[in-house]
């Protein structure tokens, strides 16, 4: 049995907000938001004309429109954390793994890494890790939708993405050894 919608519950309305608009960008998702029991809760689907086309191809998956849409999430969720976390994460890591640095050691330690995982910087070493930060994310995010049609994003980015909160100790760990 397929899944009515895929469940995605924010703690903020402000993150609810931006991902609303993000995931709204794509064609063929539909989706309603509601608030219940103190977390902003984003109902999603592929709209009935898009299940209709894919029903009409040839060889056609039963699942194709919900791995349209999980990976339309997961794209929109990768992007949406480091766009929103990745530096919350960051200054978590340098606040309880350097917290013997004095403040300026500190500001320009915090300085380097805004810079090294800054992905607008035009270098290739700059773009390809922020691609591998974002596969990290992205396979995790599919594995969870493989077994489950919800996710709580904050508590999915707290707790679920270890390899990518040791891939940013990593690289701060890189970045303080260089400087």
């Amino acid at each position: 049995m397929q899944p009515k919608f895929l469940i995605l519950k924010f703690f903020t309305k402000d993150f609810s907000d931006l991902f609303i608009q993000k995931i709204s960008e794509y064609p063929h998702i539909i989706f309603t938001s509601k608030k219940i029991n103190g977390t902003y809760n984003i109902f999603i689907k592929t709209d009935k004309y898009f299940e209709s086309i894919l029903k009409n191809i040839k060889n056609n998956n039963f699942y194709t429109s919900y791995i349209y849409l999980y990976t339309c999430v997961s794209i929109v969720l990768s992007e949406f954390i480091i766009d929103n976390f990745e530096l919350k994460l960051a200054h978590q890591i340098l606040s309880s793994k350097y917290k013997y640095l004095n403040v300026h050691e500190k500001n320009k330690l915090k300085n380097i890494v805004h810079f090294v995982l800054d992905y607008n910087y035009p270098s290739d070493s700059s773009k390809n890790l922020f691609l591998y930060r974002k596969d990290l994310i992205l396979r995790k995010l599919l594995l969870n939708f493989r077994t489950s049609n919800y996710l709580y994003v904050d508590h999915f980015i707290y707790f679920k993405l270890t390899d990518y909160y040791l891939h940013l100790e990593n690289i701060i760990s890189k970045t303080y050894s260089r400087c």
